[in-house]
Order: C-alpha cells, then structure tokens, then sequence
C-alpha cells in the first residue's frame, strides 16, 4: 500500500496497477453522478519490492511534484 499519493503515482507510472477492463455505472434520476455499480479488473501485476527502477515509466518521465515546494505548480 503506498504510503503517500507521490508514491502511488510513482508506482502506477511503473505498471503496478492492474488494468481495468470493464466498469458497469448505473444513472440514477434526480443524481447529479451516475454511480459505479461493478468493475472487472485484468490480472494483477507481480509484486515488487519498493524501489525497483528498472521498468521505464508508463506515463511522464518526470514526476508531476519533485517536493512538497513543487505543490504550489500544480498544472490544472
């Protein structure tokens, strides 16, 4: 489980995650949000220890905050 959001971003641009395949919403009347009602996940990943690097990152090479003084940078 990661400790913080930065960690678990760090693990899911590394593949960490296992991918979705299907999600079932269902609209309720009078709901602003639909509601998720089911998912359907692919296989898990294999487990890793915390650290492991040699896997290029699936998203950004970079990550979005190097520190807590990037936070104020947020890009939306």
């Amino acid at each position: 489980m990661p400790s913080s959001a930065e960690d678990a971003v760090y693990l899911a641009q590394r593949g960490a995650l296992a991918p979705t395949k299907s999600i079932t919403v269902r609209h309720v009347s009078g709901e602003e949000f639909d509601r998720i009602v089911g998912y359907e996940l692919g296989e898990k990943p294999a487990y890793r220890e915390p650290g492991w690097d040699d896997v290029e990152p699936a998203g950004e090479s970079e990550p979005v905050f190097s520190s807590a003084d990037d936070a104020d940078d947020v890009p939306f």
